[in-house]
């Protein structure tokens, strides 16, 4: 496995040379004036790149520039966006939709993936009660270097946001997260499951960028906006984004309640009482509520740990 590039023939241009620019990083730039050293250099006719697997990095993501070289003019194109990522879990091992810096894969069972009650089994008694529901498929997502898993149907909708931070199941992080809810002492959000010598964080979908220093609202780059809420219609986004929708699935629940069937509770917390969350109604939208004692719809996503 590699990564392979292939452009349309630039034969009948007579180009002197194509090069190729590298650099790591889903958000990478390029200087169009002063690229620097290309990564490789092809001749004028060539329509295909295939990288040295030997100066990949595993579990990257790359942008690279295809460059059109006439004498002393270059013209350089967009950005393409390729991953490294030699095992992304099990399912589809191809991008559906999207790219390496924020795409979808598609669909994964749950006797692939996981089901509720062989995940009660892996669980502490107190984080198995937050799995009231079995969804029968997962959704397979990348977004910013990372592999997430979310569930197509809740896990629970009678537990609370600070049920889920008491048992170490809010931030994923190896730390006691931004922010401690109201009522829960500082508990180390590190809940793991292991399945087929893979091993994955439970935590709950991210509102924001992963790397806010604490909630915001940039929600138009966050892991919520960027995978499960594009999977509806075009029509049931909101705000309009201008990102484009993935699928079509069919929005659930009938209000913009925290605590209805598709609605999802979100990370990280507002503040120590305010949790944000998607509507069902509208999976786009995010808003917050006070309450972290009170009942709300979780669907945890399942992040795989790149070896």
């Amino acid at each position: 496995m590699t990564i392979r590039l292939s452009w349309p023939s630039q034969a009948s241009k007579g180009l002197t040379a194509i090069e190729i620019y590298r650099k790591e990083g889903w958000n990478a730039t390029i200087d169009v004036y002063n690229p620097g050293t290309p990564h490789a250099t092809l001749s004028g006719s060539a329509v295909e790149f295939v990288d040295n697997i030997d100066t990949l990095t595993k579990n990257t993501t790359y942008r690279y520039w295809v460059a059109s070289v006439k004498d002393s003019e270059r013209l350089i194109g967009n950005p393409i966006t390729q991953g490294f990522y030699p095992d992304t879990g099990p399912g589809p091992q191809t991008i559906l939709r999207g790219d390496w810096a924020s795409g979808y894969f598609g669909t994964v069972s749950n006797t692939e993936f996981f089901n509720t009650a062989e995940l009660k089994l892996m669980l502490t008694a107190q984080q198995a009660n937050m799995f009231t529901y079995d969804p029968q498929e997962w959704h397979k997502f990348i977004f910013r270097g990372r592999i997430v898993f979310f569930p197509a149907t809740m896990h629970s909708k009678s537990n609370s946001v600070q049920m889920a931070y008491q048992y170490g199941m809010m931030y994923g992080t190896d730390d006691v997260g931004s922010i401690v809810p109201q009522g829960a002492t500082a508990t180390k959000q590190d809940c793991k499951v292991t399945k087929d010598g893979r091993t994955y964080r439970i935590r709950l979908p991210y509102a924001v960028p992963y790397d806010a220093a604490l909630s915001g609202q940039d929600y138009n780059n966050g892991e919520w906006r960027n995978t499960m809420g594009r999977l509806y219609p075009i029509n049931s986004q909101f705000p309009a984004l201008g990102l484009g929708a993935i699928d079509s699935l069919e929005r659930q629940g009938a209000t913009a309640q925290p605590n209805e069937s598709g609605a999802a509770v979100l990370a990280p917390l507002w503040s120590n009482n305010i949790f944000a969350y998607a509507y069902g109604t509208v999976p786009m939208g995010i808003s917050n509520t006070a309450g972290v004692g009170n009942s709300a719809t979780i669907f945890f996503a399942f992040e795989l740990v790149l070896p």
